[in-house]
């Protein structure tokens, strides 16, 4: 890792993105990002994500660059953990739909052909995707719900499956991809593994389906970007089975792993009982 630098969050201004674990600020002239995380994010996850991004740049997977970890005494003299990164031009390919509504017909192919570049690379610095599975099974919330054999059968479906280095993302969906209209880039790099591919086509299909991609909106704005979604799921998915030649049954595979690491690394309360259902309807099938 970098040297570290010590900011104060009041100097940052006003963030121009918030998620549900960081916010983003605009640093030296607009050139460069704060990335900070709020409190609930621990420091390991924070530090793999810094590794992650600069890797996946260095094997040319992503335009953005690291600068280095930062440290940010807050208003109430707590202080965050976070790290400096290149800002990309352009906008999120929802964000571009505002601006140029056509791109919804390009979605697909840029989201198939940018997500097979990113898995020709592999990497031995990123965590296994197989560890992170088990590592996100540890979260209380699955004790709620799931039996002894259900644990047994995870495990026996976990060692079943391929061992790969491929780069994968796993939180891989339109607004994690940023464009300008001419040059496109990867973004958001927090739970990047390595694994199989079929793996990552998994996570995207279930991100664009039951996941909530952006908390907050209302129910008008909910329905929208479901069509949206749907619309791009179906040629995403398709696009990139004809390119690779990984098939339906490669990336059915895998979904059980996905539920596992949506639940319990983020905890997000609108899917817990979505997502419950679903990995016990795959498990038990």
């Amino acid at each position: 890792m970098a040297e570290i630098t010590y900011l104060k969050v009041s100097d940052l201004g006003e963030p121009l993105f918030q998620s549900r674990s960081s916010e983003l600020y605009s640093y030296d002239n607009g050139t460069k990002l704060v990335k900070l995380f709020k409190d609930f994010v621990n420091q390991d996850e924070i530090d793999q994500e810094e590794l992650n991004t600069a890797e996946i740049f260095a094997k040319g997977g992503s335009t953005v660059e690291c600068y280095g970890s930062v440290r940010a005494e807050d208003t109430d003299g707590t202080v965050r953990s976070g790290f400096i990164m290149k800002k990309i031009p352009g906008a999120t390919l929802i964000g571009m739909l505002g601006k140029d509504p056509t791109i919804l017909f390009r979605a697909s192919r840029i989201m198939a052909e940018e997500q097979v570049k990113l898995h020709s690379l592999e990497s031995d610095k990123i965590r296994s995707y197989k560890d992170y599975v088990r590592y996100a099974l540890q979260a209380p919330v699955f004790d709620t719900f799931l039996e002894k054999e259900d644990y047994e059968e995870i495990e026996r479906r976990l060692n079943a499956l391929p061992d790969k280095k491929n780069i994968l993302h796993l939180d891989y969906h339109p607004d994690n991809i940023m464009t300008d209209g001419e040059h496109t880039s990867i973004i958001d790099f927090m739970t990047a593994s390595v694994g199989d591919p079929a793996a990552d086509v998994a996570a995207a299909n279930i991100m664009l389906t039951h996941a909530e991609m952006i908390p907050g909106l209302s129910p008008v704005l909910v329905a929208i970007l479901n069509v949206i979604k749907t619309f791009i799921r179906n040629g995403y998915t398709k696009k990139y089975c004809k390119m690779t030649g990984v098939t339906k049954e490669e990336i059915d595979a895998w979904r059980f792993a996905f539920l596992i690491v949506r639940m319990g690394i983020w905890e997000i309360e609108s899917e817990k009982e979505r997502f419950a259902k679903l990995l016990l309807e795959d498990l038990r099938k």
